[in-house]
């Protein structure tokens, strides 16, 4: 105790130091020996206090050490002071003033038998004559402040929220004396607008949208600082400038409309649409139509037309006049003035219209003479004209320039002067006199034209340099100089050539032929021409045909081309090594055996020594007799690098040690050391081989040690080693040995240890988590920080059969987390105290919703109070509000676990169902309620829709424990489970939830502003808006599910018996703890942070 008291355990006179043996004034002197222990300048035997300096030994008042100090007589009770009580002064009425003293002295006391004489603020008097003692009164001035709060209890004039106005006064008129901001709000330190921010603090102590320095009311949200005729507050809200008054309209005359820097007043044209104010039909509106025409001011004028001209831009108007000559369009036969009149146009409005169809337009054709209603005009060589004239159209007749020569042979079918046998006569001038048109020899053999014939009509004539290559030797005969024409018979075969498919007679059609009048071309460009190809029987048409050795051909036939064939004969021997590619006989190794008998027979086609080593091609040399050769070819399969060692290259013969073990191959068990014996192994000379045929290699499964430890390795010859159905291939998926992250252990039937044989885990053996499967590798399947062996919740020592949240899904596997919780809670509106529960009526009278409803809740419009953190949505069956007696339904409540860490941060949300005897349970109407949530400490609130919400004290520990669940009961008088101050209301021995909150906010208010509106007019409007109260009587009952039914018996009711403001509002708020004052217009405030 000393050392933790920081006294010293060795010293005797520590901490105590009156003993006999000690120095209590540590003058060197012990206790015993010591005539002033406590050196105040009093002997010990006459001192009031032995050990105590401050005592005052002659009661005047002043301690012993004091008067020591300054020259006093500590034993003197008139000294230093004579008019001390000590000194014959006498209180006889025990006021603390003395009597027999000096009258000018402060204590002095003129009535020693009035105790209120001289003061009468003393407990025992009553300073305001209210006929309480002092002692008793809680307001000794009664000024309507408490003493407590009093800056002068007997000062009624004082001014305790230093105002300006005395305590008296404003109690008097109704302000609250303590609230330095009642009633004038514009101090500096208060708050105007109620935004949170001081007067002194806030730039808009209005809150009207316009700063203090700008408004013309600083505290009047009503003002008009532009002088506008709208009040600053309006302008604000509906979006306009309050420090503008052109804004929002901008017609006055100092405004400028179109913000143009030109004043309205000054502004010849107000809208800037192009038209002057004087003319405007709309003088600040530029989309006016001032002419009517259907377009606006400011697109005409943007657009370029007169916006002051009903013609302007469009003239087809009946009164405008569209081709400017004078008439209007009504009364002008030629709208457009394009030589049409109106009646014929096609359009009476377009001179460029082409009203004869024509392709030339009316205007053109009236200008340049031609008839523009005449397609004919000016051209008559139309189909359906007549050009010469003679009664027949142009279509139907066959000389259409009537000039001798027909419109097939004429070289100008419309023009009677064209020459068309170019002799110099033109065909009309022939025709008359009666020469041919169309013969150059006629009338003149002389002229230029008449020069070459061709009599036979093969293309070349006989009247030119026999040099020419188009000379005709013979211009009787159509195949001289070319028999390849058409009437010709090229091969001589008695068919022309137009008649015959093969003119060369080579044996390939001249559509194949690549050149059909040459038998000796080379169609397959195989080197033979066609003709001898076809003389010998061989396809001309095909490369491969007679000769198949080019790269584009399949030599042997094996559907591979040469030039992508290795073996393009096909006798086992690769080209490479193959002397001839081409030739199956070809004997490549030289033994007498060709290649192709040689693959077929099973010998080998390049080793001279097999099929016969005693052929005279075998020379190969084998000194250590292991059947290699060391002078073969090193790319010969029987080649012997080192023949002088029988282990090189093949070290799996009996006299060699294929592991190095240091035992020979013939006598060794385990030939390749991978722990399988070679009577065993799949493979005795490879090590990797997989004798059970699981996919890992059989040194693998033994560790790569050379033998099989049971229970540690798997089994090299079992391909499930555990016996539990999951082959060790598949648990071992990367098939190394090792139990990876994700594998199974193929030696253990549980491999995550969870109680969960792997089989049950992986059902159907397939080494995957398939829907409906847990993890046979995972000890925590849901991976919700259980172990799965440890949510045996019912201990039956199975997991299987655990569902704690009866969603179906067992527990291991449900990666939801969840806890339990048992809450019981009472409303305030349904309490009937009598009975210690609520009543039932809103689900008596069906007016229950089968779906929570806080999760669309709006109160007010665009408010939604009630915030969810998952939740919303809970529907329960029709069956749960079935139920009567003290488990029957009240109401839904709305729960919120909150952070253990910060009370005001909500983490997880649901809604639930309160019954009759305060009990909140689950959707099925009788289970503690269940929360997805980790096994954790938490705060629980309770809120309900029109009573003020509740919170735990501190945070709770909740678990998953459905039998145990934490209980947390609220309803309990004189204990401290809520969070906050009177966050309850006490009704007997019990406490309620604080009801009249009908707007869901955090307080109840009668009436007042500020914090909130009143929770009265909110049941106000509800009932005189209800569709039924057609009377608009303030007295109307409106029935159903209401906010405003704050006694929750079904109906809402404003004024009259059982309304539901008085009860759950006035008096709640009258009579609050806290409401020492008894103000109707105090608020009570919900306690959730």
């Amino acid at each position: 105790d000393e050392t933790t008291n920081g006294s010293d355990p060795l010293d005797a006179c520590d901490p105590d130091a009156t003993g006999d043996d000690c120095d209590f004034d540590q003058d060197g002197t012990i206790n015993s020996v010591d005539t002033d222990d406590d050196n105040d300048g009093v002997a010990d035997v006459d001192d009031a206090g032995q050990f105590d300096p401050n005592s005052d030994s002659d009661g005047d008042g002043y301690a012993d050490i004091d008067e020591t100090t300054n020259g006093s007589d500590p034993l003197n009770g008139c000294d230093p002071d004579v008019n001390s009580p000590a000194c014959g002064a006498t209180d006889n009425d025990g006021d603390g003033y003395f009597a027999g003293i000096d009258s000018n002295d402060p204590t002095f006391d003129p009535d020693d038998a009035d105790a209120c004489v001289p003061d009468n603020t003393v407990g025992v008097c009553d300073f305001d004559n209210d006929g309480l003692a002092n002692a008793d009164d809680t307001d000794d001035d009664g000024d309507g402040v408490a003493d407590v709060d009093d800056v002068d209890a007997y000062d009624p004039n004082s001014d305790s929220d230093g105002d300006g106005l005395t305590d008296i006064d404003e109690t008097t008129n109704g302000s609250d004396p303590l609230d330095t901001c009642d009633p004038d709000t514009t101090g500096d330190s208060c708050d105007f607008d109620q935004d949170g921010v001081i007067n002194a603090d806030d730039s808009d102590d209005d809150n009207d949208g316009v700063a203090d320095v700008d408004d013309a009311g600083q505290f009047d949200p009503n003002s008009d600082s532009d002088g506008d005729g709208l009040t600053d507050i309006d302008e604000t809200t509906n979006g306009s400038d309050p420090l503008d008054a052109c804004s929002p309209d901008a017609t006055g005359d100092s405004c400028d409309f179109d913000q143009d820097g030109v004043i309205n007043v000054d502004d010849s044209d107000d809208d800037n649409d192009g038209v002057a104010d004087v003319d405007d039909a709309g003088q600040f509106d530029p989309n006016s139509d001032t002419d009517g025409d259907g377009l606006t001011d400011i697109d005409e004028t943007t657009n370029g037309s007169d916006p002051l001209d009903a013609c302007s831009p469009d003239a087809t108007g009946d009164d405008c006049d569209f081709d400017g000559d004078g008439i209007p369009n009504i009364t002008d036969p030629d709208d457009d003035n394009d030589g049409v009149d109106d009646g014929n146009d096609v359009d009476k409005f377009d001179p460029q219209s082409d009203s004869d169809g024509d392709g030339i337009p009316d205007i053109d054709e009236s200008t340049a003479g031609s008839d523009p209603t005449d397609p004919c005009s000016p051209d008559a060589t139309g189909g359906t004209c007549d050009f010469d004239g003679d009664g027949m159209i142009n279509s139907e007749d066959a000389d259409d320039d009537n000039d001798g020569v027909a419109d097939v042979d004429d070289t100008g079918q419309f023009d009677p002067n064209s020459d068309s046998d170019n002799d110099g006569v033109s065909d009309i001038d022939e025709t008359t006199n009666g020469s041919d048109p169309l013969d150059p020899c006629d009338p003149d053999s002389n002229s230029s034209a008449c020069g070459n014939t061709d009599m036979d009509g093969d293309g070349y004539v006989n009247n030119v340099d026999p040099s020419s290559p188009n000379y005709d030797p013979d211009d009787m005969d159509p195949c001289v100089p070319n028999q390849t024409v058409g009437v010709c018979d090229f091969d001589q075969d008695g068919v022309i050539n137009a008649d015959d498919s093969d003119d060369d007679n080579d044996g390939v059609a001249d559509v194949d032929d690549v050149d059909a009048y040459n038998p000796d071309s080379d169609s397959d460009n195989d080197g033979f021409s066609d003709s001898v190809e076809t003389a010998n029987g061989s396809n001309p048409l095909d490369q491969c045909d007679p000769i198949s050795t080019f790269g584009s051909c399949d030599f042997d036939g094996d559907g591979m081309a040469n030039n992508v064939d290795d073996d393009d004969d096909n006798d086992g021997v690769d080209d490479n090594y193959d002397p001839n590619d081409f030739n199956p006989n070809t004997d490549s190794d030289l033994d007498g055996v060709s290649d192709i008998d040689e693959t077929t027979n099973g010998s080998d086609p390049l080793n001279p020594c097999d099929p016969d080593s005693q052929s005279a091609a075998c020379s190969g040399v084998d000194n250590d007799g292991d059947g290699y050769i060391s002078n073969a070819d090193p790319a010969d399969p029987f080649y012997d690098p080192d023949d002088a060692d029988s282990c090189v290259p093949d070290h799996t013969v009996g006299a060699c040690d294929f592991d190095n073990d240091g035992i020979a191959n013939s006598t060794d068990d385990d030939d390749d050391g991978d722990g399988v014996a070679d009577n065993d192994d799949v493979d005795p000379f490879n090590p990797d081989s997989d004798s059970d045929g699981d996919g890992i290699s059989d040194n693998v499964e033994t560790g790569g040690d050379g033998s099989y430890d049971a229970g540690i390795d798997s089994n090299p010859l079992d391909v499930d080693t555990d016996g539990d159905g999951l082959q060790d291939g598949i648990e071992d998926s990367n098939h190394n040995g090792l139990v990876d992250e994700g594998e199974t252990d193929p030696v253990s039937t549980d491999s995550d240890d969870d109680s969960l044989l792997d089989n049950e885990e992986d059902a159907n053996l397939n080494g995957v988590v398939d829907a409906g499967e847990s993890d046979p590798a995972n000890p925590d399947d849901d991976s919700d920080g259980i172990l799965t062996i440890d949510e045996d919740t019912d201990g039956n020592g199975s997991v299987l059969n655990d569902d704690t949240d009866g969603d179906g899904v067992p527990d291991y596997m449900d990666p939801d987390p969840f806890v339990f919780v048992s809450l019981r809670a009472f409303l305030q509106g349904p309490f009937v105290s009598s009975e210690g529960m609520m009543h039932d009526s809103l689900r008596a009278m069906g007016y229950l919703p089968f779906t929570e409803p806080y999760k669309n809740l709006e109160p007010v419009p665009g408010q939604k109070p009630f915030v969810h953190m998952g939740g919303g949505g809970e529907t329960v069956p029709q069956s749960v509000f079935q139920t009567t007696g003290p488990n029957a339904i009240v109401d839904w409540v709305f729960l919120e676990l909150r952070s253990k860490n910060d009370p005001s941060f909500r983490l997880i949300t649901r809604s639930a169902l309160l019954q009759r005897d305060g009990d909140i349970v689950d959707l099925d109407g009788m289970s503690p309620v269940v929360f997805r949530a980790k096994v954790d400490t938490y705060y629980v609130a309770i809120r309900h829709r029109n009573h003020l919400g509740i919170m735990t004290a501190q945070p709770v520990p909740l678990t998953r424990d459905r039998a145990l669940p934490t209980t947390v009961d609220f309803t309990a008088a004189g204990t401290a489970t809520a969070y906050g101050t009177n966050a309850q209301k006490t009704v007997g021995s019990y406490q309620v939830m604080w009801g009249g909150n009908p707007d869901a906010n955090k307080y109840s208010v009668y009436q007042g502003a500020g914090v909130a509106s009143p929770d009265r007019d909110y049941i106000f409007f509800e009932v005189f808006l209800d569709p039924a109260n057609t009377n608009g009587s303030f007295n109307h009952i409106a029935h159903g599910y209401l906010q405003s039914d704050t006694n929750m018996d079904g109906k809402a009711i404003f004024q009259g018996i059982n309304n539901d403001v008085d009860g759950m509002i006035f008096f709640n708020i009258l009579f609050h703890p806290q409401n020492v004052n008894t103000l109707i217009n105090f608020f009570i405030t919900e306690q959730l942070p």
